[in-house]
Parts: C-alpha cells; structure tokens; sequence
C-alpha cells in the first residue's frame, strides 16, 4: 500500500507541474478564437483589429473605431497621436475585453 500510495503522490505532483502549462494553453487558444473576419466588424464603436502583413506576421491594434469618409481604422496612441489604417489592410477583429470585474485599490482615482 505504501508503494501505491507514494505513486499517487508523485503523480499528483507531476499533474500540479503540468497545470500552468495546460492554463496557459487554453487561454492561447481562447484568445484565438475570439478573432472574426473584418466584413462582420460593427462600425460603430470600439474594437480591437488585426492588421496583417504581406509575410504572414501582424499586429493587433486595440481601441479602434471606423473612419466612413475616410475608409479607414483609426485609434489614438498613449501619446495623443492619431493611427490610421486602410479599411483594405485590416483581416481580423475582436470586441474589447471585459473590464476587470473589481476595481483595484491602487488605481482607484474616486478618493
């Protein structure tokens, strides 16, 4: 019985180890699949987009709200400057994330 007993126990450890890896997995994966084709994109509001480029790489570009004179996605960086992408470059988007469900203590600004 001790011999099956320290089995189960080393398995278990080796099971927790696994844990973070597996996690990590399922989010990836998650965070995959929330991309939807550009021609289902709402106009008229905030979401994150995807521009992809000629080697296959790309970029998300986040906050993002559509320009109709212009044909373009447009977003302003930390720094106040307005980005602008073609309409025609952008493959991918996805809604903005959920805001944390609790606000922290330290970046509370209502004191």
């Amino acid at each position: 019985m001790r011999n099956l007993a320290a089995a189960n126990t080393i398995a278990n450890a080796e099971a927790i180890a696994l844990l973070p890896a597996l996690l990590r997995e399922v989010l990836d994966r998650r965070e995959a699949e929330g991309w939807r084709d550009i021609s289902t994109a709402p106009k008229d509001g905030l979401i994150d987009i995807w521009v992809s480029n000629s080697d296959g790489t790309g970029r998300r570009i986040c906050s993002c709200y559509y320009d109709h004179i212009c044909d373009e996605w447009r977003t302003s960086s930390p720094a106040l400057r307005l980005h602008c992408v073609k309409a025609s470059c952008v493959t991918h988007w996805r809604p903005l994330p959920a805001p944390p469900s609790t606000p922290t203590t330290e970046a509370s600004h209502d004191r």
